[in-house]
């Protein structure tokens, strides 16, 4: 699915004097790799940057936006209380209820009489806090004991906190030891975990072939985690052969085995239509399924299907709960879906304050199509004081991070001089890197400037060839423009039926100067 716009344009993206009315739909957009592909618990990439007042173009980020923490790779949900969770697997899975006291003093005396079982799990609440005042420190020697007397999980454990590094020196080297003796002994979570570190490049040189094998080990042996992971590697062709059928009977693996992961991923299959017909319900019914079993992104992605007014489920009470629910549960993109209800009133009251907190909270949490709304209501106006160099840090900062519409809005305040001098030459650099990217409205308003020659020279060929790329990827002011060309024979040859294609389609769309100019070749 392509990022949609969720309100009409009153102009052509670009148009001097408007200031982006239009709002972005929250995609959720990733790199390379776009899947749930990680591990509960190995999304905490999340940590490893932090931002205090730098961006990537060497601007600060204004004083009135306050730091922004940023993945170092999205690939999961974000953490609802980092200092509580590893960057790897769970070495087992979570009680539903957490240990009484007594529980902990019985635990606690198994152990003590040699029960390893015991030992474990008392390292566990030692780690997690639970019942007990965290001590990583104990919860370590807990850990390495099960280790050394083969209980596997103790050496996986044991493996995180030396990878995640939280309350002594990280080493990788160590973990990677530990991941490998699990593994070989048959505790297959250490095998994932050992995937990751390969997949990764995490203290060893990066080998995707040999992560897929250790996740396919996984995975033969019943682990769901590993089925989503090789899944996501077959999916990509990263390491292994491309196989979009294999992927999705993978996926389809994890999810029976409880992964809600998997079941995330084969809800985005069906959704993009890959090997079968797109299946709106289908893939709201694993969104739902996953954002059940505790997957806050799954929650953001079902209320993101939920919002849609073309849409055949559309439901924006449902939308604005699991939006609440994922934003509540650390995930940037819930709290996006959140400020667009609140933005356009999509049921409830418009209010574009609570629109920008919202915004400011996705920002904050990585999803950058919350920085780049936010920045639309300062460049507006609505919900904040208009200010111009509060939006173009925000869309620089989004930009930087692979925010193609963020480029888009970039060039267009260099192209028109809002809050900065007027630099087409910096907007055509801008709207070639949106349009690379398959930004439609970027390769719309390089058209433009090429057919004006403004900022560069100009080249009507090239720019009849720009309007048809972003009107077949959705920009309907380019079907009008791309008509124009046509019934002037600029750049193209004279074509009045290619014209009225062209209009009519951008008229069916909205666009009212495009009905209006149907008529004349009509009549």
């Amino acid at each position: 699915m392509r990022r949609h716009e969720l309100l009409k344009r009153n102009g052509p993206p670009g148009e001097s004097g408007r200031c982006f009315p239009e709002v972005a739909y929250p995609r959720g957009r990733r790199p390379k790799g776009s899947l749930f592909v990680r591990s509960l618990f190995s999304h905490l990439a999340w940590l490893l940057l932090v931002l205090t007042g730098w961006s990537a173009g060497g601007e600060p980020l204004p004083a009135a936006v306050p730091p922004v923490e940023l993945p170092g790779r999205l690939t999961s949900r974000p953490p609802a209380d980092p200092t509580k969770q590893s960057p790897t697997l769970p070495s087992a899975e979570p009680s539903d209820d957490p240990p009484s006291s007594e529980e902990i003093q019985e635990v606690q005396a198994r152990c003590e009489e040699g029960d390893l079982q015991s030992c474990f799990e008392l390292g566990e609440a030692y780690r997690d806090g639970r019942e007990v005042q965290p001590d990583l420190p104990h919860a370590v020697e807990l850990f390495e004991r099960c280790c050394r007397s083969g209980l596997l999980l103790g050496c996986n454990s044991l493996a995180n906190l030396l990878q995640s590094g939280r309350g002594f020196d990280r080493d990788l080297r160590r973990a990677h030891q530990l991941y490998q003796q699990a593994c070989e002994g048959g505790e297959w979570l250490g095998c994932v975990n050992l995937g990751l570190l390969y997949e990764e490049g995490r203290g060893v040189d990066p080998d995707p072939a040999r992560a897929a094998r250790y996740y396919h080990l996984a995975c033969e042996a019943g682990v769901a985690a590993g089925c989503n992971a090789l899944g996501s590697m077959v999916h990509d062709g990263h390491g292994v052969p491309r196989d979009i059928a294999a992927a999705s009977s993978l996926f389809r693996q994890a999810c029976d085995g409880g992964e809600p992961m998997g079941c995330a991923n084969l809800a985005l299959l069906l959704l993009r239509g890959q090997e079968v017909e797109p299946e709106v319900r289908g893939a709201a019914n694993l969104l739902r399924q996953a954002c059940e079993d505790g997957f806050p992104p799954a929650c953001a992605n079902l209320a993101f299907l939920l919002l849609q007014e073309e849409g055949e489920i559309q439901d924006l009470q449902g939308a604005r709960r699991l939006g609440q629910r994922a934003c509540q549960a650390g995930d940037g993109m819930g709290c996006t879906v959140l400020g667009v209800l609140l933005e356009n009133g999509l049921g409830c009251e418009p209010d574009p304050r609570q629109a920008a907190d919202h915004y400011l909270m996705a920002c904050k949490r990585g999803h950058l199509t919350g920085c780049n709304n936010l920045a639309g209501l300062y460049c507006r106006g609505q919900g904040v004081d208009q200010d111009y160099r509060v939006a173009f840090s925000l869309y620089r900062f989004a930009c930087a991070r692979g925010d193609l519409l963020a480029c888009n809005h970039l060039g267009v305040m260099h192209e028109n001089g809002w809050g900065l001098p007027s630099d087409p030459e910096q907007a055509v650099e801008l709207y070639t890197r949106a349009c690379q990217g398959q930004e439609p409205s970027g390769c719309y308003n390089l058209g433009r400037m090429l057919e004006a020659g403004r900022g560069i020279e100009p080249d009507p060929e090239q720019a009849a060839e720009l309007f048809r790329q972003a009107c077949e990827l959705g920009e309907l002011w380019a079907c009008l423009d791309l008509g124009a060309l046509y019934e002037a024979g600029r750049g193209v040859a004279r074509d009045d039926a290619a014209a009225i294609l062209y209009y009519q389609r951008s008229c069916d769309g909205g666009v009212e100067d495009a009905c209006l100019r149907l008529p004349r070749l009509t009549d």
